[in-house]
């Protein structure tokens, strides 16, 4: 892989990363959840949105 490549992945997972955490601060979780749920990996776990 190219420094140029690995740069681009870079600044793309970081930028996700920031909006998950700004969204955290905002206390939003259907943001938050949004960046996991279509991963085959991602377990539900009770959470009720808009009732935390």
């Amino acid at each position: 892989m190219s420094n140029i490549n690995s740069d681009v992945i870079l600044e793309d997972v970081k930028k996700s990363i920031n909006r998950v955490f700004e969204a955290l601060e905002k206390l939003d979780s259907e943001t938050v959840l949004s960046h996991y749920h279509n991963h085959p990996d991602f377990r539900f776990s009770g959470l009720i949105l808009d009732k935390l």
